[in-house]
C-alpha cells in the first residue's frame, strides 16, 4: 500500500483549514515575522546619502605649501579626494589630496548612522550572514514549538508520535480520531514503509506485520545520484537568483528616481498582488510553469530597467519609468520567491526533503551576501545591478524547463520514484486523489 496516498487520505479526512492548521501556521508567522524588521531596517540606517569631500580651507592649505602672489585658484571636490589646481605670476600647480577635513553630506541627519559610507555594504551583509548562523543556532528551538511533519514521522516509523499529533490534530479540528483513521490501516501504514527495490524487511513484533528499515538521507545522497544532482544544481541557481534578486532590489531602492521612502512602501506594497497572484497560479498551471513566467517576467522588466537608466540623461522621463520597471521586477522576483519554497521541497522524496531545503536555502545564502554589494556597483555602472539580476533571471527561465512539473502529483517517498518523475516531466502520471 502506498504511504503517501495513505496520509493524504489522513490529511483530507482532518480538514485542510481546522484550528490545528491555523494555530501551526499562526506559529510560522510569529517566528518569521521579526526577520523583516532587520532586512526592511538597514534599507534606511545603511542608506548612502550623496557626499563628497568637506571643504577645506585654502589660505591655510596654500600657505602650508609656501605659495604666494596667487592670480587664481579652483578647488575641486570628488567623493573620495580633493583636486586643488593653483596659478601663480610665475607657474601652475595641481594638488591631489584626500578627504583632510572627513566628508560632507546632503542630509545632515543621517551623519548619526552614516559615519563611513564604504562599510555600509558590509554591514548589510554582515545582517545576512547574522540570518545564515541563526538559522543553525535557533531553528531547533522554533521546532520544540511546532508538531513533526505527519508525513515525514510515517516514513520514518514513529508509530507513537504519529498517533500523538494524530489525536491532538483531531481534537483541535473537533474531528473523531477514528473516522480520521477509518479504512486507512493506520497501522500498518506506520510500520510497513515502501522503500527503493533494494529495502529489507525484518519481522515485526506488534499485530504479525512486517517492519521495514528506513532509509537514512544526507546532503551526500543528493551527490551520488546524477540526475537528482542535476535538478539540485537548478534549483541552487534559482535560489542563489531570487536571494540576489530580491535583495538586491530592495536595498538599491533608495537609489531609485523619487522619494527613497515613498519608493520602500510602493516596492513593498507590490509584494502583496504577487503573492496573490502566485496562489492563484501554482494551482492551475503549476508550480514550475508558474516560475517560469515569473522569472521571465523578473527578466524582462529588469532588461527594460537597465535601458531606461542608462539613457536617463537623454530624456528627463525615463529615470521614472525605470523605477516603475524596477518596481515590476520586485512584484515578479516575490511571486518566484515564494514559489520555489513551495517547489523545492516537491522535488524530493520525503527522508531527502528536509536535506533538499535545506541545502537549497544555505546556498541561497550566498546571493543575499552579495546584494549588498549591487548599491556599490551602481555607483561606478549605473545600470550594472539590473543587467546582473536580469541576466540571470533569464538563465534560470531556461534552465527551469529540465524540471518536472509537481502539481496534482502524490509527493515521491522514494528515490525511485522521482527518477520516475524526471522521466515525464510534464506532469502526467499518478494524480493526487481527493
Amino acid at each position: 500500500m502506498d504511504p503517501g496516498v495513505q496520509v493524504d487520505k489522513i490529511l483530507y479526512a482532518l480538514g485542510s483549514s481546522g484550528k490545528y492548521q491555523r494555530i501551526q501556521l499562526a506559529l510560522c508567522f510569529l517566528f518569521t515575522l521579526e526577520n523583516s524588521f532587520h532586512l526592511i531596517a538597514a534599507v534606511y540606517i545603511g542608506y548612502r546619502p550623496s557626499y563628497q569631500c568637506q571643504d577645506i580651507n585654502t589660505t591655510a592649505y596654500l600657505q602650508r605649501h609656501d605659495h604666494n602672489n596667487i592670480s587664481d585658484i579652483n578647488v575641486q571636490y570628488d567623493k573620495c579626494k580633493i583636486n586643488i589646481f593653483v596659478n601663480s605670476s610665475d607657474s601652475e600647480y595641481q594638488y591631489t589630496e584626500g578627504c583632510l577635513n572627513g566628508y560632507s553630506y546632503d542630509i545632515p541627519d543621517d551623519r548619526s548612522t552614516v559615519t563611513e559610507v564604504e562599510r555600509s555594504e558590509l554591514a548589510k551583509t554582515m545582517i545576512m550572514l547574522g540570518q545564515a548562523v541563526g538559522a543553525v543556532i535557533f531553528s531547533p528551538i522554533a521546532d520544540s514549538f511546532l508538531d513533526e511533519s505527519l508525513r515525514w514521522l510515517v516514513a520514518n516509523g514513529k508509530r507513537d508520535q504519529t498517533e500523538k499529533v494524530l489525536k491532538k490534530a483531531c481534537r483541535m479540528n473537533n474531528v473523531s480520531y477514528e473516522s480520521v483513521t477509518e479504512n486507512v490501516l493506520l497501522s500498518k501504514e506506520i510500520n510497513i514503509i515502501a522503500l527503493e527495490e533494494t529495502h529489507e524487511l525484518n519481522p515485526g513484533k506488534e499485530n504479525g506485520l512486517k517492519k521495514e528499515k528506513v532509509e537514512r538521507y544526507t546532503v551526500f545522497t543528493l551527490l551520488k545520484h546524477k540526475r537528482i544532482l542535476l535538478g539540485s544544481v537548478v534549483l541552487w541557481i534559482a535560489w542563489i537568483t531570487n536571494t540576489l534578486t530580491y535583495y538586491g532590489l530592495m536595498l538599491t531602492t533608495s537609489k531609485l528616481s523619487g522619494d527613497r521612502f515613498l519608493n520602500n512602501v510602493i516596492a513593498s506594497l507590490a509584494e502583496y498582488p504577487a503573492v496573490i497572484l502566485q496562489q492563484s497560479l501554482i494551482n492551475r498551471i503549476g508550480r514550475k510553469s508558474t516560475l517560469v513566467i515569473f522569472h521571465g517576467i523578473a527578466g524582462v522588466s529588469l532588461v527594460l530597467a537597465t535601458v531606461c537608466t542608462t539613457y536617463g540623461s537623454e530624456y528627463s522621463w525615463l529615470p521614472i519609468l525605470g523605477t516603475v520597471f524596477s518596481f515590476v521586477g520586485r512584484f515578479a522576483i516575490t511571486g518566484s520567491f515564494s514559489t520555489v519554497f513551495l517547489y523545492t521541497p516537491e522535488l524530493y522524496p520525503t527522508n531527502l526533503r528536509n536535506v533538499g531545503l535545506g541545502m537549497a536555502s544555505t546556498v541561497a545564502r550566498a546571493g543575499s551576501m552579495m546584494s549588498p554589494f549591487a548599491i556599490t556597483l551602481a555607483e561606478y555602472i549605473s545600470w550594472g545591478p539590473a543587467a546582473v539580476f536580469a541576466t540571470m533571471n533569464v538563465i534560470v527561465t531556461i534552465s527551469l524547463l529540465t524540471l518536472p512539473e509537481t502539481m496534482g502529483r502524490e509527493l515521491p517517498t522514494t528515490i525511485t520514484e522521482l527518477k520516475d518523475w524526471y522521466k515525464d516531466k510534464g506532469g502526467h502520471g499518478t494524480k493526487a486523489k481527493h
